[in-house]
Protein backbone atom coordinates (compact mmCIF):
# COMPACT_ATOMS: atom_id res chain seq x y z
CA UNK A 1 0.00 0.00 0.00
CA UNK A 2 1.43 3.42 -1.16
CA UNK A 3 0.57 6.37 0.55
CA UNK A 4 1.62 9.46 -1.03
CA UNK A 5 5.03 7.93 -2.33
CA UNK A 6 5.33 6.05 0.88
CA UNK A 7 5.13 2.61 1.77
CA UNK A 8 2.84 2.45 4.71
CA UNK A 9 2.36 -1.42 4.44
CA UNK A 10 2.71 -4.86 2.65
CA UNK A 11 1.23 -8.31 2.79
CA UNK A 12 2.68 -11.39 0.99
CA UNK A 13 -0.33 -13.38 -0.71
CA UNK A 14 -0.50 -16.67 -2.57
CA UNK A 15 -0.17 -16.95 -6.03
CA UNK A 16 -4.28 -18.90 -5.81
CA UNK A 17 -5.00 -15.66 -3.91
CA UNK A 18 -7.00 -13.02 -5.08
CA UNK A 19 -5.38 -9.75 -4.20
CA UNK A 20 -8.71 -7.49 -3.86
CA UNK A 21 -10.00 -9.99 -0.68
CA UNK A 22 -6.71 -8.66 1.09
CA UNK A 23 -7.28 -4.87 0.43
CA UNK A 24 -9.13 -4.34 4.54
CA UNK A 25 -6.51 -6.12 6.11
CA UNK A 26 -3.81 -3.93 4.30
CA UNK A 27 -5.49 -0.77 5.75
CA UNK A 28 -6.07 -1.77 8.94
CA UNK A 29 -2.51 -3.18 9.07
CA UNK A 30 -1.19 -0.07 9.04
CA UNK A 31 1.24 0.86 11.43
CA UNK A 32 2.35 4.44 10.39
CA UNK A 33 0.77 7.57 11.81
CA UNK A 34 -0.46 8.19 8.17
CA UNK A 35 -3.99 8.40 8.37
CA UNK A 36 -6.25 6.28 5.43
CA UNK A 37 -8.85 8.44 4.41
CA UNK A 38 -9.46 6.97 0.37
CA UNK A 39 -8.33 4.39 -1.25
CA UNK A 40 -7.51 3.53 -4.86
CA UNK A 41 -6.74 0.26 -6.69
CA UNK A 42 -7.32 -1.46 -10.08
CA UNK A 43 -9.46 -4.13 -11.15
CA UNK A 44 -7.85 -6.45 -8.80
CA UNK A 45 -8.87 -4.85 -6.10
CA UNK A 46 -12.36 -4.60 -6.92
CA UNK A 47 -14.72 -7.45 -5.02
CA UNK A 48 -18.41 -7.93 -4.25
CA UNK A 49 -17.69 -6.90 -0.54
CA UNK A 50 -14.87 -4.02 -0.25
CA UNK A 51 -17.12 -0.91 -0.73
CA UNK A 52 -19.38 -2.17 2.20
CA UNK A 53 -16.08 -3.40 4.33
CA UNK A 54 -14.51 -0.22 3.25
CA UNK A 55 -17.26 2.02 4.37
CA UNK A 56 -17.74 0.65 7.73
CA UNK A 57 -14.31 2.16 9.15
CA UNK A 58 -14.84 5.29 7.40
CA UNK A 59 -12.87 4.91 4.49
CA UNK A 60 -13.50 5.93 0.71
CA UNK A 61 -12.91 3.30 -2.07
CA UNK A 62 -12.31 4.85 -5.16
CA UNK A 63 -11.08 1.71 -7.30
CA UNK A 64 -9.89 2.83 -10.82
CA UNK A 65 -12.26 0.81 -13.07
CA UNK A 66 -11.42 0.25 -16.31
CA UNK A 67 -14.65 -0.21 -18.69
CA UNK A 68 -16.50 3.00 -17.17
CA UNK A 69 -18.91 2.32 -20.38
CA UNK A 70 -19.77 -1.78 -19.33
CA UNK A 71 -19.61 -0.23 -15.53
CA UNK A 72 -22.36 2.09 -16.65
CA UNK A 73 -24.71 -0.58 -17.97
CA UNK A 74 -24.76 -2.20 -14.68
CA UNK A 75 -26.23 -0.13 -12.41
CA UNK A 76 -28.56 -0.41 -9.80
CA UNK A 77 -30.98 1.89 -7.58
CA UNK A 78 -33.59 1.74 -4.96
CA UNK A 79 -36.16 2.88 -7.27
CA UNK A 80 -37.86 0.71 -10.35
CA UNK A 81 -36.25 0.91 -13.78
CA UNK A 82 -39.13 3.15 -14.96
CA UNK A 83 -37.87 6.37 -12.56
CA UNK A 84 -35.13 6.51 -15.35
CA UNK A 85 -35.68 8.01 -18.60
CA UNK A 86 -31.87 9.43 -19.18
CA UNK A 87 -29.21 8.18 -20.81
CA UNK A 88 -27.79 6.18 -18.23
CA UNK A 89 -30.54 3.75 -16.09
CA UNK A 90 -30.42 1.63 -13.94
CA UNK A 91 -30.42 -1.71 -14.95
CA UNK A 92 -31.40 -3.42 -11.44
CA UNK A 93 -33.24 -2.76 -8.18
CA UNK A 94 -31.98 -2.86 -4.91
CA UNK A 95 -33.44 -5.80 -2.79
CA UNK A 96 -33.66 -3.32 0.40
CA UNK A 97 -36.36 -5.96 2.24
CA UNK A 98 -33.20 -8.61 2.05
CA UNK A 99 -30.57 -6.05 2.99
CA UNK A 100 -32.77 -5.61 6.00
CA UNK A 101 -33.70 -8.65 6.87
CA UNK A 102 -29.83 -10.29 7.39
CA UNK A 103 -28.62 -6.80 9.43
CA UNK A 104 -27.79 -8.37 12.76
CA UNK A 105 -25.43 -10.91 10.06
CA UNK A 106 -23.99 -7.83 8.01
CA UNK A 107 -23.55 -6.26 11.51
CA UNK A 108 -21.81 -9.45 13.13
CA UNK A 109 -19.45 -9.62 10.21
CA UNK A 110 -18.23 -6.61 9.89
CA UNK A 111 -17.67 -5.83 13.88
CA UNK A 112 -15.69 -9.38 13.48
CA UNK A 113 -13.53 -7.41 11.06
CA UNK A 114 -13.48 -4.65 13.47
CA UNK A 115 -12.05 -6.42 16.30
CA UNK A 116 -9.62 -8.38 14.10
CA UNK A 117 -11.64 -11.55 15.13
CA UNK A 118 -11.12 -12.86 11.40
CA UNK A 119 -9.31 -11.65 8.19
CA UNK A 120 -10.92 -11.04 5.23
CA UNK A 121 -9.91 -13.22 3.07
CA UNK A 122 -11.29 -16.02 6.33
CA UNK A 123 -14.38 -14.13 5.50
CA UNK A 124 -15.08 -14.65 2.03
CA UNK A 125 -13.91 -17.86 1.96
CA UNK A 126 -16.53 -18.83 4.33
CA UNK A 127 -19.17 -17.09 2.73
CA UNK A 128 -18.39 -18.54 -0.69
CA UNK A 129 -18.28 -22.16 1.37
CA UNK A 130 -21.14 -22.79 3.39
CA UNK A 131 -24.60 -23.03 2.43
CA UNK A 132 -26.11 -21.51 4.99
CA UNK A 133 -24.22 -17.99 4.63
CA UNK A 134 -25.93 -17.77 0.88
CA UNK A 135 -28.51 -15.41 2.11
CA UNK A 136 -25.93 -13.06 4.05
CA UNK A 137 -23.92 -13.12 1.37
CA UNK A 138 -26.53 -12.26 -1.50
CA UNK A 139 -27.75 -9.27 1.17
CA UNK A 140 -24.05 -7.92 1.24
CA UNK A 141 -23.72 -8.06 -2.63
CA UNK A 142 -26.57 -6.47 -2.53
CA UNK A 143 -25.26 -3.54 -0.25
CA UNK A 144 -22.28 -2.85 -2.01
CA UNK A 145 -24.22 -2.62 -5.20
CA UNK A 146 -25.29 1.00 -3.98
CA UNK A 147 -22.00 1.93 -3.26
CA UNK A 148 -20.55 1.02 -5.87
CA UNK A 149 -22.84 2.41 -8.58
CA UNK A 150 -22.98 5.69 -6.36
CA UNK A 151 -18.81 5.09 -7.00
CA UNK A 152 -19.51 5.11 -10.90
CA UNK A 153 -21.58 7.75 -11.23
CA UNK A 154 -19.33 10.13 -9.69
CA UNK A 155 -16.51 8.70 -12.21
CA UNK A 156 -18.62 9.89 -14.74
CA UNK A 157 -19.62 13.47 -13.52
CA UNK A 158 -16.21 14.45 -11.89
CA UNK A 159 -13.37 15.24 -14.13
CA UNK A 160 -11.44 15.82 -10.55
CA UNK A 161 -11.93 12.53 -9.71
CA UNK A 162 -10.88 10.95 -12.08
CA UNK A 163 -8.03 12.99 -12.49
CA UNK A 164 -7.10 12.60 -8.90
CA UNK A 165 -7.47 8.45 -8.99
CA UNK A 166 -5.19 8.52 -12.01
CA UNK A 167 -2.60 10.47 -10.06
CA UNK A 168 -2.55 7.87 -7.35
CA UNK A 169 -2.69 5.11 -9.84
CA UNK A 170 0.51 6.48 -11.62
CA UNK A 171 2.59 6.78 -8.23
CA UNK A 172 1.45 3.41 -7.59
CA UNK A 173 2.66 1.85 -11.08
CA UNK A 174 6.03 4.02 -10.37
CA UNK A 175 6.54 2.24 -7.53
CA UNK A 176 6.37 -0.92 -9.20
CA UNK A 177 8.61 0.22 -11.46
CA UNK A 178 11.03 0.49 -9.21
CA UNK A 179 10.78 -2.76 -7.51
CA UNK A 180 11.21 -4.31 -11.08
CA UNK A 181 14.41 -2.72 -11.63
CA UNK A 182 15.82 -3.35 -7.87
CA UNK A 183 14.93 -7.50 -8.58
CA UNK A 184 17.36 -7.26 -11.99
CA UNK A 185 19.87 -6.48 -9.68
CA UNK A 186 22.15 -9.31 -8.93
CA UNK A 187 18.74 -11.54 -9.70
CA UNK A 188 17.27 -9.92 -6.92
CA UNK A 189 19.77 -10.69 -4.10
CA UNK A 190 21.43 -7.40 -2.89
CA UNK A 191 25.16 -7.55 -2.19
CA UNK A 192 27.51 -5.40 -0.74
CA UNK A 193 28.26 -3.33 2.16
CA UNK A 194 27.98 -0.13 3.43
CA UNK A 195 30.35 2.30 4.53
CA UNK A 196 29.01 2.45 8.34
CA UNK A 197 28.79 -1.02 8.89
CA UNK A 198 32.56 -1.65 7.52
CA UNK A 199 33.60 1.48 10.26
CA UNK A 200 31.29 0.60 13.17
CA UNK A 201 30.97 -3.03 13.12
CA UNK A 202 33.89 -4.22 11.32
CA UNK A 203 36.42 -1.76 12.45
CA UNK A 204 37.78 -1.66 9.04
CA UNK A 205 38.64 1.77 7.10
CA UNK A 206 36.32 2.25 4.30
CA UNK A 207 36.77 4.18 0.83
CA UNK A 208 34.23 5.37 -1.18
CA UNK A 209 34.84 3.50 -4.24
CA UNK A 210 32.58 1.51 -6.09
CA UNK A 211 34.30 -1.35 -5.95
CA UNK A 212 34.19 -1.45 -2.17
CA UNK A 213 30.76 -0.38 -1.97
CA UNK A 214 29.39 -3.18 -4.21
CA UNK A 215 32.04 -6.16 -3.42
CA UNK A 216 30.54 -9.10 -1.00
CA UNK A 217 31.24 -8.67 2.50
CA UNK A 218 34.52 -11.61 3.51
CA UNK A 219 36.49 -11.51 6.32
CA UNK A 220 39.89 -9.84 5.78
CA UNK A 221 42.52 -12.45 5.28
CA UNK A 222 45.32 -13.55 7.14
CA UNK A 223 48.37 -11.95 7.10
CA UNK A 224 50.99 -13.01 5.29
CA UNK A 225 54.18 -13.44 7.08
CA UNK A 226 57.66 -13.52 5.72
CA UNK A 227 58.74 -17.18 4.87
CA UNK A 228 61.90 -17.28 7.37
CA UNK A 229 59.21 -17.24 10.41
CA UNK A 230 56.95 -19.77 8.92
CA UNK A 231 57.21 -22.50 11.65
CA UNK A 232 58.33 -25.79 10.28
CA UNK A 233 57.83 -29.47 11.54
CA UNK A 234 60.24 -28.59 14.04
CA UNK A 235 57.90 -25.57 15.29
CA UNK A 236 61.08 -23.29 14.80
CA UNK A 237 61.19 -21.42 11.86
CA UNK A 238 64.71 -20.80 10.30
Amino acid sequence: MIANFVAANAKNIGLNEYEGHALYDVIQGNKTNINIDMVTGDNHSLNKLNFVILDSIDVDYVPSIKDIKDAANNLYSVKTTDNYTGIIRSQGVIDKNLIKSKKSGILRVLLSLLLQENTQSTIVRKLNSYARYTGLKKALIEYNSIFKSTHVLNLIDNMALRKAIRTARNRTEAYHQLQGLIRKIYRGIFIGESLFLRKLVLGIPAQASSKNLTRPLMPPAAPIRPRHLVPTQQGVGT
